[in-house]
């Protein structure tokens, strides 16, 4: 029985972050990493990824390189869905029944992995919504662009009074640097309308390839002003919980939702929104 010399693997992929329907190429390197004479790894590279996406070739042939007990070999990665893949590569030999196994005759199998972010189309695309929140309409249009991960936009905002038609507050709104998490991100656009202000609460997402943009007015959920939903928010509505509109524990700041009573759907909103910044 061979006793197979250890190696590890280092799995590169350059660039970091695609987009449209751009490649990476990923490259593989194998080391010999036991003591005594460096050994030359021979084998395979057996390519994969944890999302959707085309290897030019599932395995690849090492290749020595100039450097004794190291060598390599590369495959091209096209991402076909946004977001953050897993490329991860396997050092293997077809053993002579065509099976694979870890390693070559002389070294054990070793794996490696890198990450890349896909932004198929860095897409830019416009957003219009409207919603009524006792008898306050808001109207919301503009533009959100995602490059890398990285949204940034400036939406139109407008409330008016929803029987009259009066324009009660106007303002134009950028961002920037909002970064997406599992393809979505969430921000607050502050409202001063009325004695209880409101925020229009915005959501961007991703789903199959396509995004969008939605929103919904409520109070404003940053109650505490402090620039972003945090704990301070929820002390707030949990201090005023389970109470009704003339009741002593009643806060009209907590009943996010205007509908006469603090309850769970008021700590779900500040839930959904926790750590969304708002934009005044």
């Amino acid at each position: 029985m061979v006793d197979k010399r250890a190696t590890s693997t280092l799995m590169v992929c350059s660039p970091g972050t695609v987009g449209g329907n751009s490649n990476t190429v990923c490259t593989a390197t194998v080391t010999d990493t036991d003591v005594s004479t460096l050994i030359t790894p021979t084998g395979s590279i057996r390519f994969s990824s944890n999302s959707t996406g085309t290897f030019n070739s599932l395995n690849c042939s090492l290749v020595a390189t100039s450097t004794t007990g190291t060598a390599n070999c590369s495959a091209n990665y096209t991402p076909s869905v946004f977001g953050h893949h897993l490329i991860s590569g396997s050092y293997e030999s077809l053993d002579n029944w065509r099976l694979w196994e870890p390693g070559d005759y002389t070294h054990d199998g070793s794996s490696g992995s890198t990450q890349i972010y896909a932004d198929p189309a860095d897409p830019s695309f416009s957003v219009g919504s409207s919603a009524t929140f006792q008898r306050v309409t808001v109207t919301i249009s503009g533009t959100i662009s995602i490059s890398s991960g990285i949204v940034s936009g400036t939406i139109f905002v407008t409330a008016t009074n929803s029987t009259t038609g009066a324009v009660l507050f106007s303002k134009t709104f950028n961002f920037s640097n909002l970064h997406l998490v599992s393809n979505q991100t969430r921000f607050l656009l502050y409202i001063p309308v009325g004695t209880n202000p409101l925020s229009a609460d915005t959501t961007v997402y991703g789903a199959g390839g396509t995004w969008s943009a939605t929103m919904m007015v409520t109070r404003q959920l940053d109650i505490a002003g402090r620039g972003t939903v945090d704990l301070v928010d929820f002390g707030i509505v949990a201090s005023s919980f389970n109470s009704l509109i003339g009741g002593s524990l009643y806060k009209p700041a907590a009943d996010l939702t205007g509908d006469g009573t603090v309850n769970i759907v008021d700590i779900c909103l500040l839930s959904a929104f926790y750590n969304a910044p708002e934009y005044s």
